[in-house]
């Protein structure tokens, strides 16, 4: 089986803020094929270094995104160039996956209703909007995944 879902992640000079990303997405409930691209838009500071340490935890490849310096489309575009999913899934190095580990889960279970899906994670004080009208109306174990 091919992989479902490619997670893109782009990052620059995030050795303080990598780590919590990908220990949450490490800790992800979706038992389906994902992978993670991460794209090293020209790091400094042992962030290519600190990511394939995650090698062994993660399904993932670290590639070149350093021609285009400080460019975070790029970063993101030579990711996604790579990308082997039929589902390309976009966070960031300083954001963190839902606690409840489901956000690859989600992403596969929309994904699968529609083509194309625009989603906005943000989290704000412990409270993924995205989520949070359903687990208000009918609890977290409402919410997909």
């Amino acid at each position: 089986m091919g992989v479902r879902i490619s997670v893109i992640l782009p990052f620059l000079d995030a050795v303080d803020t990598l780590p919590d990303q990908l220990e949450a997405l490490a800790n992800q409930s979706y038992e389906g094929a994902w992978e993670l691209v991460l794209s090293d838009n020209g790091s400094s500071d042992g962030s290519t270094e600190l990511a394939r340490s995650w090698e062994g935890r993660l399904n993932l490849t670290v590639v070149d995104a350093s021609t285009r310096r400080g460019s975070i489309g790029f970063s993101r575009n030579v990711a996604a160039a790579r990308a082997h999913g039929e589902v390309l899934a976009f966070c960031d190095a300083d954001d963190r996956v839902h606690r409840p580990r489901r956000d690859v889960a989600l992403w596969a279970g929309v994904m699968t209703k529609r083509r194309f899906v625009a989603l906005v994670f943000v989290l704000v004080v412990g409270v993924n909007l995205l989520t949070a009208p359903q687990e208000a109306m009918h609890g977290p174990e409402s919410v997909a995944g």
